[in-house]
């Protein structure tokens, strides 16, 4: 950051003057930036000079104040900009200095020794200043007042830990809001889980009114399917009835089930995605699924029949009914469907390994030529949470320290967290260790990165990516990021075996 940590404390004497003789709108911008933490120019432009009669002059009134704030040692600027050089001065990024933070607290100081301010990582930067835009834009809204903004940590409740709380009124209601925002960083499993936490904080009833949660995803790709069922009772906003029984999507996720075919649960998902897909009232469709490679071989021909057995499938869709008649039924190995996604980085190479590491199994295929050897596929018990037990334990053990699974995975991509140095160590080396014995447990199955390319899919191949990039075990590995990749490389497949 800009601010010289080698200035002497500001003493209270001088914080005194300056508050005396700063605007209503230089304490608005120091309050704005004690709460949001992190704001560009262009974002307190929008927000506190308003006033002026050209979007040119709002912008030269900011930078002035802002320079003059900066000048007093009551804000201070981190060393990159928001779109580079070219962004000029709109492009700087600011966060209140220990001065200023001083300024805005007087009648709480203390004779506190003075705290060094470290740099931000580039990821927490960026997502806290998307909590920031978010805020921006809600008070931009006509005809909405906002009357309560919470960012952390004070929007948290206890386990739960949105990235903004919000109160608006439109003069006639009174609205209250969680605001989630994902910039496709973190795992599927990771928003599974916080959704849980949603679900279990609703059901203490402890919020008179609960706010209503809206998840801000960078793009369509990014807005996935959820993964797991619950009885509707008639109140869910999306319903599918089957066979007299009435269903809910939910986040919970289904247990893992080695034979799917034992339960309705993956065909009443399937209806879900039907209804979606489909919006006649009769329609007639070919399903594109898939299996982990290594049960490929046992399932495949049962999975099918699994589908096309109930055809035509009569159901009804938020009290509609619906009459789907399944004409073909086509299953794909899933770590190859995901891997044809980057058909592109495969084409030419003799042989890549594809490596989907989940959270209970690490399923292995080898690709010639880009085609699936099902010969030489492998299912091993052991996905990451087998990691995170063995982190939370460690740190309950050694450091006497309660964990949850998020707060493990956020540690483990390097965002800011409130870990001090020896539990983040901990962590760090628990998923070093966890890497390598898989890394060697594949190489002992003749499974070697080293020799062979390979593309990693999954959400703990993205969590353990750092440990796998810089593993002297793995060359040249291919991560596919995309969450909903494996129903991407279903079209893919699909629509290539169509067409012979």
């Amino acid at each position: 950051m800009n601010e010289d940590t080698t200035q002497s404390r500001l003493s209270r004497r001088k914080l005194e003057k300056r508050a005396e003789a700063s605007s209503p709108r230089d304490l608005d911008v120091l309050i704005t930036l004690g709460d949001c933490r992190f704001a560009t120019t262009r974002q307190l432009t929008r927000l506190h000079f308003t006033g002026n009669a050209t979007p040119k002059a709002a912008t030269r009134a900011a930078n002035r104040a802002l320079a003059k704030l900066q000048e007093d040692k009551l804000i201070a600027a981190l060393d990159r900009r928001i779109g580079g050089v070219r962004a000029g001065s709109s492009g700087f990024v600011w966060s209140l200095t220990n001065g200023g933070s001083r300024l805005l607290n007087l009648e709480d100081e203390e004779d506190e020794p003075r705290r060094r301010r470290h740099d931000p990582s580039p990821r927490f930067v960026e997502h806290t200043l998307a909590t920031t835009e978010l805020f921006v834009q809600l008070r931009s809204f006509s005809g909405v007042t906002v009357t309560t903004a919470h960012f952390e940590p004070l929007c948290w409740r206890e386990r739960l830990k949105p990235d903004l709380f919000a109160v608006t009124t439109d003069g006639e209601y009174e609205d209250h809001w969680f605001f989630e925002i994902d910039l496709a960083t973190e795992s599927p499993s990771r928003i599974a889980y916080k959704c849980e936490l949603y679900e279990e904080y609703y059901l203490t009833g402890e919020e008179q009114v609960f706010p209503l949660v809206v998840w801000i995803v960078p793009d369509a790709k990014r807005h996935a399917f959820p993964a797991g069922l619950a009885d509707a009772h008639g109140i869910a906003d999306e319903i599918v009835e089957y066979k007299g029984r009435q269903y809910a999507l939910s986040h919970r996720r289904l247990p893992y089930m080695r034979n799917k075919a034992l339960t309705d649960d993956y065909f009443i998902l399937t209806l879900f995605a039907l209804a979606r897909e489909l919006g006649g009232l009769e329609e007639h469709a070919v399903l594109a699924v898939g299996l982990p490679p290594a049960h490929m071989k046992a399932g495949r021909k049962e999975f099918e029949a699994y589908f096309a057995g109930r055809s035509p499938i009569e159901f009804r869709y938020n009290k509609c009914p619906r009459i789907v008649h399944v004409e073909q039924v086509l299953c794909f190995p899933q770590a190859y469907a995901a891997a044809m996604t980057r058909a592109g980085d495969l084409a030419g190479l003799p042989r890549a390994f594809v490596v989907d590491i989940g959270g209970y199994t690490v399923d292995t295929l080898l690709l010639r030529n880009a085609r699936p050897d099902m010969a030489y596929t492998m299912s091993l018990e052991g996905g990451v949470n087998r990691l995170f037990n063995e982190i939370s334990g460690a740190l309950s053990g050694e450091m006497g320290l309660h964990t949850e699974q998020d707060q493990i995975e956020a540690a483990l991509r390097g965002e800011d967290t409130l870990f001090d140095f020896a539990a983040s160590h901990l962590m760090k080396t628990t998923a070093e260790r966890f890497t390598a014995r898989l890394l060697r447990d594949l190489r002992e199955r003749d499974i070697d990165l080293q020799t062979t390319p390979s593309v990693f899919i999954g959400g703990g191949s993205l969590l353990l990516r750092r440990f796998l990039e810089t593993s002297p075990m793995v060359k040249a590995p291919i991560f596919v990021e995309e969450v909903n990749a494996n129903a991407l490389g279903y079209q893919i497949l699909a629509e290539a075996a169509l067409r012979k």
